[in-house]
């Protein structure tokens, strides 16, 4: 019984520790994000396109950017205005689209990682993204 107990500690203990290194690399990774220095270091991103007011009510710009800030693979999505709810839930709804549609016709499927939002300047804010490959069984992008 000793045994069987010790053994049980065993395995919550090391799941404990598993699972603590991931949060604590994530939580490092996270740090080093910024968006003072997404703009001295992110200077060409791969991909860009504009999103006018007239879509969802602000003006949204989307940016991949390849080994940025030490992210493989980062989504940035800025938008102009006030760091609300309604333009945080926007910016998370264009990042969503944005990964659906590089998902739909592609065998590599891709997902995300929210890391934070930020302030640019006074108006001007940003959610950070990366961007990871992930098993398409698992890919849960569109609801059932």
């Amino acid at each position: 019984m000793r045994s069987l107990i010790k053994t049980a500690l065993l395995i919550i203990v090391a799941s404990f520790l598993a699972t603590s290194c991931t949060t604590f690399k994530h939580l490092r990774k996270v740090k080093k994000v910024s968006a003072e220095r997404a703009v001295k270091e992110c200077r060409e991103p791969n991909v860009f396109h504009m999103i006018p007011p007239t879509s969802f009510g602000v003006s949204l710009r989307i940016l991949r950017h390849k080994d940025c800030m030490e992210i493989p693979d980062m989504l940035m999505v800025i938008w102009d205005g006030e760091k609300t709810e309604l333009n945080e839930t926007v910016a998370k709804v264009i990042m969503l689209m944005y990964v659906d549609s590089i998902n739909i016709n592609n065998e590599k499927q891709t997902g995300w990682v929210f890391l934070k939002s930020d302030k640019i300047q006074e108006g001007l804010y940003v959610q950070f993204y990366e961007l990871v490959e992930i098993d398409p069984e698992d890919y849960r992008g569109n609801v059932e």
